[in-house]
């Protein structure tokens, strides 16, 4: 980096953006923002830096902030999946999977065979309603990554949610307990709860 900003100038966009990935990889998402601000302070229009600066900003929690630069990323540039996908994802954390299932359709109208995409669809279909949609995603997704932990705990919440009980518990016990990890039970005692109560 400084290397860069010797021959271009240390406030220069390219420096600057240089910047924002290291601090990026090195989890200094307050760093990158602000070099990401300066960037686009003085390019509105660059799409790479917008989507940065929304992965930054929802990195920090500032959902509001992420999606407003994520949506003007995607203006943009609208071929960018993977603006879509983060979007969706701050519209899923902001309660609004009706904007999150907006984003999304499009790309999956694209064809592409991407497991991210199908989980997001998968979630984004659950509190609208349409669990059986949700879970078949969320189903076609475990296919295509059969040892993600995370996307089994959601499809195992899932079912619950869909009133499948026996479902939701024989998939939480084929997952073993990890230390640390308390997703697991805690969703194993609340689903072993419901069926009780069923």
């Amino acid at each position: 980096y400084k290397d860069l900003a010797a021959v271009v100038g240390a406030d220069a966009p390219l420096a600057r953006m240089l910047s924002a990935r290291i601090a990026m990889s090195q989890q200094d998402y307050a760093k990158a923002a602000g070099d990401l601000q300066r960037v686009i302070s003085r390019v509105p229009d660059f799409a790479p830096a917008r989507f940065l600066l929304g992965a930054a900003l929802l990195a920090q929690g500032n959902l509001n902030l992420a999606e407003m630069h994520l949506t003007r990323a995607l203006q943009r540039a609208p071929e960018n999946l993977e603006a879509r996908k983060l979007l969706a994802q701050v519209r899923l954390r902001m309660d609004r999977p009706d904007a999150a299932m907006q984003v999304l359709m499009s790309a999956q109208s694209s064809g592409l065979e991407d497991p991210q995409l199908d989980i997001l669809i998968g979630l984004a279909h659950l509190p609208l309603g349409d669990a059986n949609q949700g879970i078949a995603q969320l189903e076609r997704a475990l296919g295509a990554d059969p040892e993600n932990r995370a996307l089994r705990l959601d499809l195992a919440a899932a079912y619950a949610r869909a009133g499948d009980y026996a479902q939701a518990i024989a998939l939480l016990r084929k997952l073993p307990r990890l230390s640390g990890d308390l997703r697991r039970e805690e969703l194993l005692v609340a689903v072993q709860a419901a069926q009780g109560l069923s």
